[in-house]
């Protein structure tokens, strides 16, 4: 049998200098990777800073809304003619011994063209007036049950001239 041992050192020298080359390809790729990452990042940061980039990103994700009130009356419609059939804000009469019997509003229902797996965000934008969790009706519709123990007045008799009708924001959220 012959004696190999005369070739480990040579063994373990070439293994280290195929480890060093190896050490010194990695570093290059770390610093190349980290310089392309370092591009993105610029790339990134000089879309985002772009007001074309910007105004067409806030068109693509705005949902569209619709502001009606109490009346039932559009005041401004974004995009939401597209979903909404209907809304019918109704009210109820209350009677209490110290005054004329007056009106609150008690529900408004959204009947919608098309069926909206998530329901319609409705907030009032003039006296943050509360409401229950929108109930589906039907196929289409959505329900809005008002918190009575928020300001849901519309005419009460104590109040002095007319006030100004409440002001309703709808936003929806399409299917995608």
């Amino acid at each position: 049998m012959k004696d190999w041992t005369f070739l480990l050192p040579a063994t373990i020298g070439i293994i280290a200098v195929c480890l060093s080359i190896a050490m010194y390809f990695n570093s290059k790729t770390d610093k190349r990777i980290e310089q392309f990452s370092n591009d993105i990042d610029k790339r990134i940061e000089q879309k985002v800073s772009n007001p074309l980039f910007v105004k067409q990103i806030a068109e693509q994700i705005r949902l569209p809304f619709i502001i009606f009130d109490e009346n039932e009356r559009v005041t401004v419609n974004s995009g939401a003619e597209e979903y909404i059939d209907s809304i019918n804000v109704t009210k109820k009469t209350i009677t209490d011994r110290l005054t004329q019997p007056y009106k609150i509003i008690d529900t408004i229902t959204v009947e919608c063209k098309k069926f909206l797996l998530i329901s319609p965000v409705l907030q009032c934008i003039t006296s943050g007036m509360p409401f229950y969790d929108a109930k589906r009706v039907g196929q289409k519709g959505w329900i809005f049950n008002v918190y009575h123990g928020g300001s849901a007045i519309t005419d009460h008799p104590l109040s002095q001239g007319e006030p100004p009708p409440e002001l309703f924001k709808l936003d929806i959220i399409p299917n995608n």
